[in-house]
């Protein structure tokens, strides 16, 4: 569910073209096809539907907010997830103990989600090993800050489609600086806490790269063309 009752994933992938209902199968496939997927909580983990109308009365975030981020649809070995705030994510270290993850990584991104904002600097927490540790991503040391004033909200599911598409054509207006700067920093800060980077500063530059040369909307596509074909 999301926060505060917000547009969720599923409603903007909705409007970009890509199915949000899919079954395990048809989320396999897409993972194969573009190396992407997307599993709603409540078709793969079917107590969550029972739980909805009790979350529903109740009204406020509870414990299940953070558990459904925690379930492992596809055995992945490493994990990122939201979290609101840095006591929460220091409580949370325990958990993992029990459950299969190898590596986690915690933001306490915007509205708890796994994105950070470029408005001010977030808490990231790394788990490996029963080990815990933790750095502040700054924005402004990547040239990435911007004011949370540049920062368009509330907005709809289909304007954020929008968004997200003219982001990853190469759109570099004054209109959409905020968002633009929150994709190269949080696919930089992936890009290093996956190792695919050695330090932030080169997956800025990757990200930066990949958004002209439009990557992410070549991505795009092969997702949505990964439901045509069979």
């Amino acid at each position: 569910m999301p926060p505060k009752y917000g547009t969720s994933i599923k409603d903007v992938l909705d409007k970009l073209g890509i199915p949000s209902e899919t079954n395990p199968a048809q989320t396999a496939h897409s993972l194969e096809e573009a190396s992407i997927g997307f599993a709603a909580a409540e078709t793969f983990c079917k107590p969550f539907v029972r739980m909805r109308k009790i979350r529903e009365e109740i009204g406020v975030r509870t414990v299940l907010n953070t558990a459904e981020k925690l379930v492992n649809f596809s055995d992945a070995d490493k994990l990122m997830m939201g979290a609101f705030h840095r006591t929460a994510i220091q409580k949370m270290h325990p958990v993992f103990q029990r459950l299969t993850y190898k590596e986690v990584f915690i933001v306490q991104g915007a509205e708890g989600s796994e994105d950070v904002p470029v408005h001010r600097g977030s808490f990231v927490f790394a788990i490996k090993n029963g080990e815990i540790d933790s750095f502040i991503l700054k924005p402004e040391e990547y040239g990435l800050y911007a004011e949370e004033a540049k920062l368009n909200k509330p907005l709809s599911a289909e304007e954020q489609a929008e968004k997200i598409t003219a982001v990853l054509a190469g759109d570099e207006s004054a209109d959409n600086e905020y968002e633009r700067k929150q994709v190269i920093m949080n696919t930089a800060l992936r890009y290093y806490l996956f190792g695919h980077c050695t330090a932030i500063e080169e997956g800025v530059r990757t990200a930066e790269k990949q958004l002209k040369e439009k990557a992410g909307l070549e991505a795009l596509e092969r997702w949505k063309a990964s439901f045509t074909r069979p």
